[in-house]
């Protein structure tokens, strides 16, 4: 039988060993493929954590940036209260001088201090709810790890097609170092890509570009950011200067007042620089640290 029919058997050992050659196949292939797509899960769950944590520090950014611009707002606010207790005082010393001070209008006097003086305590109270930690200590630290962060921190913060809307240049040949407070030095970056990303997301651009580079100029490390927005006009670039401007659909606003307060909280200032071809530039300059000042 084996004889009459070898052809047959042949065929069909081989058709069996093809099967389980296939099989086996299939398994390592299966093996394969579910290897891989465990390694591409892990490694999504990695990216995925690591954009949470980058977006919970650019969260925590931005509430400390808007500490900042209570504590910029509080100033402004304070001074009418305390402009008409200061007024109400010398009205009332006025009135004594001239022997004009009732009892009525002392009580009157006195009752509108009072008022004024418990709207200082609740504008005090307001900005007390979001912080209730003092003044930031400073320290000689180098300025390249907090400007590298603030830049990670905005663009994590940016939809991935635009993350190349930043172009860093420079950032590995200087590393001065300067007595700052790196949270504050940090807010101060951030608002300046946040107006600078705002200026090119406001104009029609063919491509959009923010170039962040860091410098030295005599004694002063320069940090400076440049869009390539609509143009400036010149009304606007000399109400830059002015207290609480305020032009958000140009990239500007108090977020702006925010950085001119920690620059000078720091001993530097800001520069300001209208591009030919649109866009604004913007330097902070802070001083470079020296142990003989």
């Amino acid at each position: 039988m084996l004889s009459e029919h070898s052809a047959a058997v042949a065929a069909f050992g081989l058709s069996l060993i093809f099967l389980l050659v296939g099989l086996v196949y299939l398994y390592l292939e299966l093996r394969l493929r579910t290897k891989l797509l465990v390694s591409s899960l892990n490694e999504q769950i990695r990216v995925s954590e690591e954009i949470n944590k980058a977006q919970e520090r650019f969260n925590a950014l931005q509430k400390v940036g808007v500490i900042g611009q209570m504590s910029s707002m509080i100033a402004h606010e304070l001074r009418q209260p305390v402009g008409a207790i200061q007024a109400y005082c010398e009205g009332l010393i006025l009135s004594k001088t001239k022997g004009l001070l009732s009892d009525e209008l002392l009580t009157e006097t006195l009752t509108k201090i009072l008022a004024q003086n418990s709207k200082v305590g609740t504008i005090i109270d307001r900005v007390r709810s979001y912080t209730k930690k003092g003044k930031i200590e400073k320290k000689a630290l180098p300025i390249l790890p907090v400007f590298c962060s603030a830049i990670a921190s905005f663009n994590a913060s940016l939809p991935q097609k635009e993350r190349k809307i930043i172009v860093l240049r420079n950032a590995d040949q200087i590393v001065p170092i300067c007595l700052i407070a790196p949270i504050e030095l940090e807010i101060a970056i951030v608002n300046l890509l946040k107006n600078a990303y705002e200026a090119v997301k406001a104009s029609v651009v063919n491509k959009p570009k923010i170039i962040v580079q860091i410098g030295i100029e005599n004694s002063f490390c320069v940090i400076e950011v440049s869009d390539n927005g609509k143009k400036v006009s010149s009304s606007l670039f000399e109400s830059i200067s002015s207290p609480l401007a305020s032009e958000k659909e140009n990239g500007l606003g108090l977020g702006l007042q925010i950085v001119k307060s920690i620059a000078a909280d720091h001993g530097g200032k800001l520069k300001f620089r209208k591009n030919p071809e649109g866009g604004l530039t913007v330097f902070l300059l802070l001083p470079i640290f020296s142990e003989n000042t």
